[in-house]
Parts: structure tokens; C-alpha cells; sequence
């Protein structure tokens, strides 16, 4: 199959356009020439097209060991700068490269370093990367090397002899000086101040510690209470080893105030217990709705209905019970007597109302506005029973 990006060509190698030499393909060659001082063009060119060809410009003012890499292609030949070493006295404090930045890469950083002082580098620095976690790479193995902040330096690069040289190499993780290891497990931290242990771990040397607050209403937890601290996504124990700059995080309480539900003038929390506070209920009917208000408070219950027209509200002293289990009320109307019982349909679960008669029948209530049944039961004549 023929290649389709490369094309297979000699190329004519020309100098300011005479032609000197030929390169057949695929075969390196060198080439050397005495030329008067100047700027020259090279081109190579295609032996079976002129207008297929590619260029460069040579500046000549001393003896020069040039090296080009060419690529044929079917409309251009491409050439690329492999160095250009200027063969001139060097002056004092100067160094000449005498191979490119990639001659380096893989090697043991110790072998670079003592290479480059050896060409006269005075200024040389070292960045470590620990980063082998599964042993691929080699211990000290060069990741790259710039000169005066150039990382893509050619053989013939000329540099001051005190330029800033730094070598980065790879080493393992677990090697860093700067690495924490632990000294407590997480559940240490537990139940402490979050200022407290922000600092704690600070004060190990992490950088990079966020806070994330939880408001509760539970007030069986102190404002500020730590409950969870991970690294790195992750609990941790004794001797577990993290680098300074991974993500600390520490989730704390803030206790707020319960907030009364729309149908009792307790919190939720407070609701389920069934034995304080204010309640209210209601039967929506087709033609009119009952009402009950249990209020612990003051030891009352109150049953009206309303769109019936009827202006009074039965008022019932809690004789004795909770919600949870049942509280009873007595209609005392002359010589007569008789009991109904109020409780929670499930216990701790304030949103359904049973009422069980004098006869033993359940009626059941839905939860309904406090505000509003309050309002109704203060519009209507209280009765006494």
C-alpha cells in the first residue's frame, strides 16, 4: 500500500539556489562546504519537481556544523532545525550546549547534573517530582531540564556560564520530606470544635483544609461540633501517610433553632413526644369541617365545626395520656357523662389524628393549619363540659 503522508523522492540539496549535492531517500548523509561569510538559503528539493521544496536560512560568520531533518511529502518537503553549533572561541563565562535538552530526559538526574557542570554551569538547581507511586519510572530519572527558563535548548545553544539551570526529576511519593503522617485516626477529631481542628491539622502542615457546616436542629449537638474529618476523600488511621497539599475536609453542626410545623406550635422532633405544646386537626366535610385543638399547654381540648353555622366550641379538661398513647376527655352535661380518647394513628407520628368514641368508633383527623384553627376556635363562644 503506498504511503499516503510520506512521499519516496531524492532531493537536490542547493545553496543561495546552485545546486550541490543530492540525498537519495531515506539515507543520511553529510555534506561539507567552504563558503564565503554571508546569509545563505538551503533548500531541498525535489529531483522530479522544483516547486516541491523546502528551506531554511543559514547565517555564516565562522566554521558551523549544521544539522537539518527533512520530510518528503507529495506538494512540500518539510525541514526541521535538528541544531546549528557556531564552531567559534566561546567568550569568558559563556557554555555551549553539546547535545539538546531531550539527551537528557530519562537519564539519572545525578549523571545530567555532573555533565552539565562538567560543560562549566555554575547555577544548578534541582525540582523534585514525587510522583512514582507504582515503580515504572526510576528513582532520580530526569522529567526535564531548563537553561535560563528554556526547556526546548538545541546542541550549539550558547548560555551564560551562571544562567539558571534546574533539573526536575521523578521520585516516590513516599519519599517526600514534606509528606504528614498521622498521628491520630479520624474519629479523634470527633465531636471536638471545627476551629479546633482546623488548626490541629494546620499546625501538621496541611494546606488545603475546607469547612463544610450541617445545620441540625438537634440540640444534643454542640454549635460548632465536628462529625466527620476525611483526607483525600477518605477516613484515616494512624500512620497513614498525605501529601501537605490534599484536600482536608471537616464537616460541623450548626444548631439552630426548631422551627414550629404548620400544624402545632412544636418542632417536629418535639411533636412526636405527643405531651406538650399545641395541636390541631381537622375532618374536611362536604358541607362542613370538624375541628380538634389539643392544648397541653393549658390542659384543654377544643372540638368545633365550621360552615355549619354553628358559633360555640366544646371545651374538654385533659383528664390524663399523650398522643402516643391515648388522652382522655369527659363531657360532663348534667347527669350524663361520657368519654372520647385523642391519640397519634401510628406513635411518633403526629400527621394522622384518630378520635375514638364513647361507643369505641375511630374518626380520623388530618393535620391543619395551627394559625387558622386558632383563629376559628377564637371567633366562637367557648362551652364547658
Amino acid at each position: 500500500m503506498p504511503n499516503l503522508i510520506l512521499s519516496k523522492y531524492d532531493v537536490d540539496l542547493l545553496l543561495n539556489g546552485i545546486e550541490k549535492d543530492t540525498l537519495e531517500h531515506g539515507i543520511d548523509k553529510d555534506f561539507e562546504y567552504s563558503v564565503l561569510p554571508g546569509e545563505y538559503t538551503i533548500t531541498f528539493e525535489s529531483v522530479e519537481s522544483s516547486s516541491v521544496k523546502g528551506e531554511v536560512s543559514l547565517t555564516v560568520d565562522c566554521d558551523i556544523e549544521a544539522s537539518y531533518q527533512i520530510s518528503c511529502h507529495s506538494d512540500k518537503v518539510s525541514v526541521e532545525t535538528i541544531y546549528v553549533d557556531r564552531l567559534t572561541e566561546l567568550a569568558e563565562g559563556e557554555v555551549k550546549l553539546d547535545v539538546p535538552a531531550s539527551e537528557y530526559k530519562y537519564k539519572n538526574y545525578t549523571e545530567v547534573e555532573n555533565a552539565l557542570k562538567t560543560l562549566g554551569f555554575t547555577n544548578i538547581k534541582h525540582e523534585v517530582l514525587y510522583d512514582i507511586v507504582l515503580g515504572w519510572t526510576e528513582d532520580g530519572e530526569v522529567d526535564s531540564v531548563s537553561i535560563a527558563g528554556n526547556k526546548d535548548f538545541k546542541r550549539g545553544d550558547v548560555f551564560a556560564s551562571d544562567a539558571e539551570v534546574v533539573i526536575t526529576y521523578h521520585m516516590p511519593e513516599d519519599a517526600n520530606p514534606a509528606n504528614i503522617t498521622m498521628e491520630k485516626v479520624a474519629s479523634n477529631y470527633i465531636g471536638l470544635n471545627y476551629l479546633e481542628v482546623q488548626q490541629a491539622l494546620k499546625d501538621l502542615g496541611f494546606t488545603n483544609i475546607e469547612l463544610e457546616e450541617s445545620t441540625t436542629e438537634d440540640a444534643s449537638h454542640n454549635n460548632g461540633e465536628v462529625f466527620v474529618v476525611n483526607i483525600d476523600g477518605r477516613s484515616f488511621d494512624v500512620g497513614d501517610v498525605f501529601s501537605p497539599d490534599d484536600r482536608v475536609c471537616i464537616k460541623y453542626y450548626v444548631v439552630v433553632e426548631p422551627q414550629p410545623v404548620f400544624y402545632s406550635s412544636n418542632d417536629y422532633e418535639t411533636a412526636k413526644k405527643g405531651d406538650t405544646g399545641v395541636f390541631s386537626y381537622k375532618s374536611a366535610g362536604k358541607s362542613y369541617d370538624i375541628y380538634w385543638i389539643i392544648d397541653f399547654d393549658k390542659g384543654y381540648v377544643y372540638y368545633f365545626t365550621e360552615g355549619n353555622g354553628e358559633s360555640s366550641c366544646d371545651r374538654l379538661k385533659i383528664e390524663s395520656g399523650t398522643l402516643n398513647d391515648k388522652v382522655i376527655i369527659t363531657y360532663h352535661d348534667g347527669g350524663d357523662e361520657w368519654s372520647y380518647s385523642l391519640h397519634f394513628n401510628y406513635i411518633n407520628h403526629p400527621e394522622t389524628l384518630i378520635m375514638v368514641d364513647n361507643d369505641g368508633f375511630d374518626y380520623k383527623y388530618s393535620t391543619t393549619s395551627l394559625d387558622k384553627a386558632l383563629s376559628l376556635r377564637d371567633a366562637k363562644s367557648i362551652k364547658d363540659y
